[in-house]
């Protein structure tokens, strides 16, 4: 029964060190790609979250909000062939929450990847353990059973 632990330990902690390696590889390449754009990721994000932003956003939004809420000023830009101008005003609109979005999204995702580096370190260092923990067990219990 002590065998069979010492075995399980091992194969437990074969497995996290195989984990540890694979996952290490797949983070090193995103960290390797994330570091090549780590200035226009930190630029971008502080654009999108800057006063200037959130201006030009806020007048987008009011100026779509008062042509939606105007009927008699829609019918005058019609008149004059505007007629798309609401539509293109509700799609800046969605297309600034998406930018916004964008951003975060990578902004996140660089700290998601820098969090999993620093976690690869346990994971690394709890599947030696294991097998040096089973490897132990396992010495031990074919020593005991000799005598």
């Amino acid at each position: 029964m002590k065998q069979f632990i010492g075995g399980i330990l091992f194969g437990i902690g074969i497995g996290l060190l195989i984990c540890g390696v694979v996952t290490g590889t797949v983070v090193n390449d995103f960290e390797q790609r994330l570091s090549k754009y780590d200035t226009h990721i930190d630029n971008f994000y502080e654009f999108t979250h800057s006063y200037g932003f959130e201006t030009i956003r806020g007048l987008v939004d009011q100026t779509f909000s008062s042509y939606r809420a105007n009927p008699l000023l829609r019918q005058a830009l019609e008149t004059f062939g505007l007629g798309e101008l609401g539509q293109l005003f509700q799609d800046v609109d969605e297309k600034f929450e998406e930018i916004i979005d964008i951003s975060e999204g990578l902004y996140d995702a660089r700290s998601s990847v820098r969090e999993a580096r620093s976690w690869l370190v346990y994971l690394t260092v709890g599947g030696i353990v294991l097998i040096a923990a089973g490897v132990v067990v396992g010495v031990w219990a074919s020593r005991q059973e000799r005598y």
